[in-house]
């Protein structure tokens, strides 16, 4: 049952303070989770041996096992080393800087074509889509500009994302079909495939522009607060009139067309209750509504009452979509394909079911998301706009400044490498929105510790539904997943992927 001095040095480092691994016991089989995201299935004495407790080491624990049982010790040894020898153990950074990847090639831009809106939403945290100054459509050597840097940073990436945004971007729907036309134009002499999308509020989507958005390939995804009633209170157009029976046309001429309805729904404080976002969902999928992802209020500007989220209504809010994904994943095990519009945690857990280690989740904020506003000025993202603070360049100036860059991420990373280093959680968090920790004066805070607590309650959650999955058919799990491939490990032998 000898477990070489290297490999118990690797077990105690991997498994201090729980901060690199964690145990599920109660899940049947036990799971193991590292820091990285990847799952393993394990036999109980392994399991004995890694969880932590304070005042003994692993080496303890597998006396102990020996004590009870010298087959369920041997057995120990040998999943320990077969673990050890695949690289389990061996620790990645605990922290690994953003501004690590600094020379990372560009992958995308958001456009904000129209800084300039038709509705009046009470939660904008873009000033009424202005972003802080006065509204202002984007013009055509802007675009051009930004596109014409975004392919001289992507060195060999060969698919570019342009998102369209605002703002409402339809207002300035002739520049959308001037950029298109012109990245088309580039394609075949650049060796790019430029992939495009649209954020809009669907009030100006009338036939001509649906057909030409189908035409060009533009993913559309639709601001919607879920029921006719909330809308019309909530997104209330430029004259106080409700904007509900104009979305609803919208999407009714989408799904006249086949496009499939994918919506984003802002959750304020006063709608983070079962009962109103059960109503969400029922009228969502009245309105041919697929997907319902949901954002929470967060803005850097005076609210109306009942507008920003408060912690209580966040964790009320984050528990009812767990509710949501457990049920999910219930009424799968029983044959029913039918599962909530709510995205419940869904993108961990294909991370996780992938059976692999999950990487670090980064938002693209600098690199992939890089917003260029209205008067050219370049930002992390859409979120920044309008924060001179945080500006990262001009396209006047050559476009992205690595050194503005530079100084910005190190900023983010001087407060996460404290707060994240060696939490379980880190490497699928990501370290919350950059957004959300900006200060407002150019530097950083760090992550709130109650939203810390409410992504490793999800992370728990997430991770206890991977036995259920795991014995479901693949394509079950893909289709539930929206993942290209998924499939079931049916072996309880020696430790490997819960689910590969």
């Amino acid at each position: 049952m000898n477990v070489e001095s290297a490999i118990k040095e690797q077990i105690e480092r991997l498994i201090a303070e729980g901060r690199y691994l964690k145990v599920y016991r109660r899940c049947a089989p036990p799971l193991l989770l590292r820091h990285d995201g990847l799952v393993l299935q394990a036999r109980d004495p392994v399991v004995e041996v890694l969880e932590h407790r304070d005042g003994t080491t692993a080496a303890d624990r597998l006396r102990a096992v020996a004590t009870r049982s010298q087959e369920a010790a041997r057995l120990a040894a040998a999943d320990l080393s077969a673990l050890a020898a695949k690289g389990f153990f061996s620790l990645a950074p605990a922290y690994r800087p953003l501004a690590r990847g600094i020379k990372r090639p560009v992958a995308g831009c958001v456009l904000m074509v129209a800084q300039a809106c038709n509705l009046r939403c009470k939660y904008c945290y873009g000033g009424d889509g202005a972003y802080g100054a006065g509204q202002a459509l984007q013009s055509w050597e802007v675009a051009r500009a930004a596109v014409d840097q975004l392919i001289a940073g992507a060195e060999k990436q060969r698919d570019l994302h342009i998102t369209f945004f605002g703002g409402e971007p339809l207002l300035n729907l002739a520049l959308i079909k001037r950029v298109i036309a012109y990245c088309e134009s580039l394609e075949p002499g650049s060796g790019k495939r430029f992939v495009y999308s649209i954020t809009t509020n669907g009030t100006l989507l009338d036939e001509p522009t649906v057909d030409f958005l189908i035409q060009k390939g533009v993913r559309i995804l639709l601001s919607f607060d879920g029921t006719h009633s909330i809308q019309d209170s909530h997104r209330p157009f430029a004259s106080g009139s409700g904007s509900g029976n104009s979305v609803i046309a919208a999407m009714t001429l989408l799904r006249r067309r086949g496009i499939p309805i994918k919506a984003r729904a802002t959750v304020t404080d006063n709608m983070a209750n079962k009962e109103t976002l059960d109503q969400m969902e029922v009228e969502s999928r009245q309105y041919g509504v697929e997907s319902l992802a949901l954002s929470p209020v967060d803005a850097r500007i005076p609210l109306p009452p009942g507008m920003q989220v408060s912690q209580a209504a966040a964790d009320a809010l984050q528990a009812l979509i767990e509710e949501r994904l457990q049920s999910d994943v219930r009424a799968l095990q029983t044959g029913c394909t039918s599962t909530s519009l709510i995205d419940a945690c869904r993108a961990w857990l294909g991370r996780l079911v992938r059976g692999r280690s999950a990487g670090i989740r980064r938002c693209g904020a600098c690199f992939g998301m890089s917003a260029v506003s209205a008067d050219g000025a370049i930002f992390p993202c859409h979120r920044f706009v309008g924060m001179a603070e945080y500006q990262i360049g001009h396209v006047a100036e050559g476009g992205r400044s690595i050194d503005a860059i530079h100084r910005l991420l190190s900023s983010a990373d001087r407060v996460l490498s404290d707060r994240c280093s060696g939490c379980i959680a880190a490497t699928l968090c990501g370290g919350d929105c950059l957004y959300h920790l900006a200060d407002g004066a150019g530097a950083f805070r760090a992550p709130d510790p109650h939203e810390c607590a409410r992504v490793l309650r999800s992370l728990d959650v997430v991770v206890q539904t991977l036995p259920a999955l795991a014995e479901l058919p693949g394509e079950v799990v893909g289709r539930f997943l929206a993942i290209r491939r998924a499939g079931a490990s049916s072996s309880t032998q020696a430790p490997r992927s819960a689910v590969e």
